[in-house]
């Protein structure tokens, strides 16, 4: 009995404590459960509201939405602001749907100013900055810089070609990029605004310390913007001078295909021989003399290079597909198409190879096998 009786005992203070610590939790952890279930509600129902188009770096940032849906989300996040983290930026996502697009910035940029900063606040407060013109210092701005770009994709590929260039010009701000700036510019140009091509390469220019290869290599860009070879060339070799490894690399295998164009071979060759000393287990500088040696019409040097080239790199399909152009051209057709194979073979499919195969037998008289190659190269082109 005596056993039986204090089980029973220690069963019920068991039970007690177990009330006593639902009790505390319901005291303690109550509110806070409260506030975060607000918080969820508050997200639920700004996902109703929240386009891709409500934060965008222009004029038209922070349109506002429907009274009735933001005065509920104006409620909710009342309730949760005593216990939600992100506060500021819940502040300023309101904000912006009631279309204040200067509280929702002061309220984002409170939040970037946090240590550390909020990332999505800095984010949103940058992009609302923009629309007002400005430019705001952030911890993030190669980040802020890669979004940008990729909206600027998503529009581009969206036919939206005013939006692309917004947020490009948003990315090119926080992120200075040739390859944003080379995408900025073909829209310019695709959208017939020429005059403000050449204001992207000078804020570019502005980014970069004048002794720096991305300096130079911005100069260069802007040169064969006007088609003017030489100076081109002249920049990516300067910008080879200050850099080293794959960048100097880089530099180089531009400077000879500036060179190339300004027919100045010679120097193209001395680019290139550059280019395979600082990597030599790259293809580049290879297949660059051999295409300089072509343009100068010295076939034999070509083929020499692009056989070194296939020796080097025997899994790269484009040694014998050059060297099966230089065959072609000498009207050893058998050889060509021997080479051309060799290529589709590394290659299947390309369309390049494919065209040259079916001009290659064509020339041969060999018209239906040619325009079956050629229906090939037609159906597997982008």
């Amino acid at each position: 009995m005596t056993g039986s009786k204090l089980r029973m005992t220690g069963g019920r203070m068991f039970a007690a404590l177990a009330i006593l610590a639902t009790l505390f939790a319901l005291l303690t952890l109550g509110p806070t459960a409260w506030a975060r279930g607000h918080v969820n509600l508050f997200m639920r129902d700004l996902a109703r509201v929240w386009t891709p188009d409500t934060l965008i770096p222009n004029q038209d940032a922070c349109p506002p939405s429907d009274p009735a849906l933001t005065r509920r989300l104006a409620e909710r996040l009342d309730l949760a602001q005593s216990d939600d983290p992100n506060i500021l930026l819940h502040q300023g996502e309101l904000a912006c749907v009631q279309g204040d697009r200067a509280r929702a910035r002061r309220a984002w940029e409170a939040g970037a100013e946090n240590i550390p900063p909020e990332p999505v606040a800095s984010l949103f407060a940058a992009i609302a900055a923009f629309a007002d013109g400005d430019i705001i210092r952030s911890s993030y701005h190669k980040a802020i810089g890669s979004y940008g770009a990729k909206r600027g994709a998503q529009e581009k590929k969206q036919s939206d070609l005013p939006a692309a260039v917004d947020w490009y010009e948003f990315s090119l701000a926080y992120a200075p990029s040739v390859s944003t700036a080379d995408k900025l510019v073909a829209l310019y140009r695709k959208m017939d605004q020429e005059a403000l091509v050449e204001e992207v390469w000078q804020r570019l220019e502005t980014s970069y310390p004048s002794d720096s290869p991305d300096y130079w290599w911005v100069i260069g860009r802007e040169a064969e913007q006007k088609k003017d070879w030489e100076k081109a060339a002249q920049a990516y070799h300067k910008a080879a001078t200050s850099a080293s490894g794959a960048d100097a690399y880089k530099f180089l295998l531009r400077e000879g295909l500036m060179w190339r164009r300004a027919h100045e071979f010679e120097k193209a060759k001395i680019a290139y021989e550059g280019a395979i000393k600082t990597q030599p287990e790259k293809i580049g500088g290879y297949l660059g003399m051999g295409d300089t040696y072509r343009l100068e019409e010295d076939e034999e040097g070509a083929k020499r290079w692009y056989q070194k080239a296939e020796g080097l790199f025997p899994q790269d399909y484009r040694p014998p597909y050059y060297l099966g152009l230089i065959a072609r051209a000498q009207q050893r057709y058998g050889e060509a198409l021997s080479f051309f194979d060799q290529s589709l073979a590394l290659k299947p499919g390309n369309s390049g190879v494919l065209y040259d195969k079916a001009l290659t037998l064509d020339a041969m008289k060999q018209r239906q096998e040619a325009i079956a190659t050629l229906s090939q190269a037609i159906e597997s082109h982008s």
